[in-house]
């Protein structure tokens, strides 16, 4: 019986962040495929191979899985996983509407009448996933088989809130681990007051090495010829700019305001771009009504593919967004970029650990054209540099990982080392 490499998050969704781990983790461990089956497994089945995804299974065919081969795979893709319970996980499921009206029913039954946790495990059940009172932390004792498991630089923005059971059931079950690496500090620290004493590796998100397996010249050949010849009339000269819902509804005429004022400084079309269409994300929804108020020059493109995402960062003058992903991107990609780190706790900790010069504080909107014109500014050297520099760091990530991989397998993973890396 041939061994599962299992990765496992939030892919059963269009979440550009979430969508980019497998692929690229496939593509890391490009040379292991004679030894493994690649699968990738989310809340649900989903296919969303046409954004440049991969398909999905569901969690529960994992966790009930019976003929699981020892030496086998848990491998914990990426993104902002440890802490995040079944309830969000669910809204991101829903469209727009249910989930408001899901999230009020939460507020309501969840956190006024204490019934929280109660909502967490019935969710968890109907996922097939009972055991499992966190989605993407997995108890070794819910999968048959002695395996392997893996964090790959997951973030952990809800670790500072949790009460109740849960962070005994991280402390536990992250101990459990073969290998734990995160993305941030923060995270890191979360972790060792939680009384996780693995050794804890802090490295950049993984995502960051984008621009080694997909290269400009490969990228404009996966890009819709509409969106092409758009960017080709604007010659490149663009302002790509992204916003949740949340945010954007909160600061929408601050948002007027500045847009107009950075494309008039600095001569810029604005192209208007969504990578989170799901529900508590919705950027499609505050953008279109951008679209529709602005004063200049804009273009939004729809339901873009994961490549035609990268496209539309790496060809930019200037990035600027609350997706800490398209931040990622820019860096991939050596673009001037700007976080709007005001409402985004975890794009801020992941800027201030990992980026350089004026990008690495982020912005609040009400400063954002005073701060995009210092950015715009920035040697493309030192951005060049500064890439190099993380993708040898998330290689050195994946080297440590492939050498636990062809270490011995644990019954309850390699042993404890207190402290961090």
């Amino acid at each position: 019986m041939k061994k599962t490499f299992a990765m496992i998050g939030a892919f059963a969704r269009y979440n550009y962040g979430d969508l980019l781990f497998p692929v690229l983790a496939a593509k890391a461990f490009e040379d292991l495929r004679d030894d493994y089956d690649f699968v990738c497994y989310g809340l649900a089945e989903s296919d969303l191979s046409r954004y440049g995804a991969e398909k999905t299974r569901p969690i529960r065919e994992w966790i009930g899985k019976t003929d699981i081969a020892d030496d086998s795979v848990l491998f914990v893709a990426g993104g902002d996983v440890l802490g995040i319970n079944w309830v969000p996980m669910h809204m991101h499921r829903l469209g727009h509407v249910s989930a408001v009206l899901f999230s009020l029913f939460f507020t309501v039954f969840g956190k006024r009448l204490g019934l929280g946790l109660t909502i967490n495990r019935m969710l968890a059940r109907r996922y097939g996933a009972g055991s499992l009172l966190l989605p993407w932390i997995v108890p070794r004792k819910a999968i048959r088989a002695r395996v392997r498991i893996l964090y790959n630089a997951v973030g952990g923005s809800a670790l500072e809130s949790l009460i109740g059971p849960y962070p005994a059931y991280i402390r536990d079950h992250m101990n459990e681990a073969d290998y734990i690496s995160v993305r941030d500090r923060e995270t890191r620290n979360r972790l060792v007051q939680l009384g996780v004493e693995k050794e804890i590796f802090c490295v950049p998100d993984s995502a960051v090495t984008m621009s080694v397996h997909f290269p400009l010249p490969r990228l404009r050949g996966m890009v819709n010829p509409g969106l092409l010849k758009k960017l080709e009339e604007w010659e490149y000269q663009y302002l790509c700019f992204q916003i949740n819902y949340q945010t954007g509804t909160r600061h929408f005429e601050t948002l007027i305001t500045q847009l107009n004022r950075i494309t008039l400084t600095l001569n810029l079309h604005i192209l208007l771009l969504p990578v989170g269409l799901v529900p508590m994300h919705d950027d499609q929804i505050v953008l279109r009504r951008l679209r529709e108020t602005l004063a200049v020059s804009c273009h939004l493109p729809e339901t873009l593919s994961i490549h035609e995402i990268m496209y539309c960062i790496a060809r930019s003058r200037l990035f600027i967004g609350t997706s800490l992903h398209g931040a990622v991107t820019a860096l991939s990609y050596a673009v001037p970029h700007l976080g709007l780190t005001e409402d985004v706790p975890k794009l801020r900790t992941f800027l201030r650990d990992w980026d350089i010069g004026p990008s690495r504080e982020g912005t609040a909107i009400g400063r954002m054209a005073e701060h995009a014109e210092a950015v715009s500014r920035i040697d493309r050297k030192a951005l060049a540099e500064n890439r190099h520099r993380l993708i040898g760091l998330v290689h050195d990530n994946y080297r440590r990982m492939c050498e636990v991989l062809a270490g011995p397998v644990h019954e309850r993973g390699n042993r404890p080392v207190k402290g961090g890396g």
